[in-house]
């Protein structure tokens, strides 16, 4: 195939903001509905909602009250073995559904886990379909495991895990652009600074191994969407980030790449001594928040290393081939892997952009046996962090120092008292409070109930049979919002905010 053929013949893909569900002759009511559904091949659950492996998300709290509710909570890894091991352990105490993430090279986490008698393991990574994850979910399945793999968005990538013994798989990859702010100091070859829109092709920045090596591409771009502002310990200002530009951080004992949208406030970023470039320094983070704007972003192709220091803080330059660019829409991806799994039996839960009950109800329309929620779970009771009030208003903000405790160093940072401008942008740090997850799941449930009734199906099978979708356009999506309205209280489901 020709280049201009591969362009021009390439497939739409969609997502969830570009269908809705066409309503269909029916004479069921939500009595007749039942959402259960499967998270594994042997794994039932009564709702088909799934909480993500995220440390601002999910522990054992949230894993209890997804059980109770009818969904499942999956325990994140981004805490010692031991700690997961007592939330796994709390959870099953009370003899409740739960699953645990770990990575593609965690065996002695696995086992310990297993011993724990948790019901599933989630190999939690990015891109899921490379040979270190299809590795993994054979030597995990001989601990006895049941599996997701992923994350992954093509019918090839579920054919290669499927094969490996995959029992559940996990989709969404994220397309977002791969970038840093206007104004991000880099560390250049000589030790001075530079702001990262000035520094071009040819000149030396110090990369993440205390080197100096050449950049040989500068990236420049415009962008809208969510922006995240970390602020390190010590440091003076923000670095702004799109959600998927890795940062180097502590995890697990070993230094990581994690996506920007990944951190949090327990994250313990990677710095370098400035008496020995060459060693790692840790930094806390001090504050943490989420933007959306429309702005310019940049990014610098590093020879070698593949790394950058960006305001103190080692960050990737993400411009390998397996990375950038990279990304399906939600619903495609969805529909891809959906139509392959679905032959041997194996689920799909959709990872990523369901922010509303809707977007539920189109994934599951779309192939998905569930979601995955992040986001929409975090800021309720149950997720870790304490609630705090500022303008009459209820947030949860997460504090956690447990990452800066394992590595035994000698921080005595705390937390200052909550003040309302630490970014002059908006409230930082903070996620608007939600209630309780039964709230929440409540609304998700009843949404999908809904959307079932509206096409006459009885049961998720009939409902994925059943459920058409039609395109919209830009007006047809603003039409699909609440408008008109002078002053709207924002809803356990709905927020203008989001």
């Amino acid at each position: 195939m020709k280049f201009e053929e591969k362009l021009y013949k390439t497939k739409k893909a969609v997502t969830f903001d570009d269908v809705l569900i066409q309503p269909a002759y029916s004479e069921v009511s939500i009595a007749d509905v039942d959402v259960s559904t499967n998270v594994t091949r042997n794994i039932r659950i009564e709702v088909p909602v799934v909480s993500s492996p995220m440390d601002t998300v999910t522990e054992a709290s949230m894993a209890k009250a997804m059980a109770l509710r009818g969904g499942v909570g999956v325990i994140h890894y981004n805490c010692s073995v031991e700690d997961q091991k007592k939330h796994v352990a709390a959870v099953k105490k009370e003899n409740l559904l739960v699953g645990a993430a770990a990575g593609p090279h965690d065996d002695e986490r696995v086992k310990v886990l297993m011993d724990e008698e948790v019901d599933f393991i989630v190999i939690d990574t990015a891109h899921g379909h490379r040979k270190s994850v299809i590795d993994a979910i054979k030597r995990y399945k001989k601990e006895g495991a049941e599996i997701i793999g992923g994350n992954i968005v093509s019918a090839k990538a579920a054919e290669d895990l499927i094969s490996a013994g995959a029992d559940g798989l996990r989709v969404g990859v994220g397309p977002g652009s791969i970038c840093l702010g206007a104004g991000a100091l880099v560390l250049m070859g000589d030790y001075s600074v530079k702001p990262i829109q000035e520094v071009k092709p040819g000149d030396y920045v110090i990369t993440h191994k205390g080197r100096a090596r050449k950049v040989t591409k500068v990236y420049e771009r415009e962008y809208e969407g969510e922006v995240i502002q970390v602020k390190a310990e010590g440091n003076a200002r923000y670095v702004s980030a799109t959600p998927n530009h890795p940062f180097s951080v502590f995890q697990n004992q070993g230094l990581h790449w994690l996506p920007a949208g990944k951190l949090s406030a327990k994250s313990v970023l990677v710095s370098l001594s400035e008496e020995k470039i060459n060693e790692p320094v840790y930094l806390n983070v001090e504050d943490i928040g989420t933007l959306y704007k429309k702005t310019t972003v940049y990014n610098l192709e590093v020879e070698e290393d593949e790394s950058y220091v960006a305001d103190r803080v080692a960050v990737h330059n993400c411009t390998t081939r397996v990375i950038t660019g990279i990304g399906v829409p939600q619903l495609t991806a969805v529909s891809e892997v959906a139509d392959y799994a679905s032959k041997y039996k194996v689920p799909v839960i959709a990872d990523g952009g369901i922010k509303y009950s809707g977007d539920l109800a189109k994934a599951i329309a779309a192939g998905a046996d569930c979601g995955m929620l992040g986001n929409a779970l975090a800021g309720t009771d149950e997720a870790p962090g304490e609630i705090v009030k500022s303008e009459d208003k209820m947030f949860k903000r997460y504090r956690g120092m447990g990452s800066v405790d394992s590595l035994k160093a000698n921080y005595a940072h705390r937390y200052d008292a909550f003040k309302k401008s630490l970014v002059p942008e908006g409230v930082s740090g903070l996620i608007k409070y939600k209630g309780s997850v039964d709230d929440v799941i409540t609304q998700f449930e009843g949404g999908l109930k809904k959307a079932m009734v509206y096409v006459g199906a009885k049961n998720i099978e009939e409902f994925k049979k059943k459920a058409f979708f039609v395109r919209i356009t830009q007006t047809g999506l603003k039409e699909s919002h609440p408008h008109s309205l002078l002053e709207m209280e924002d809803a356990v489901n709905y927020s203008r905010e989001e």
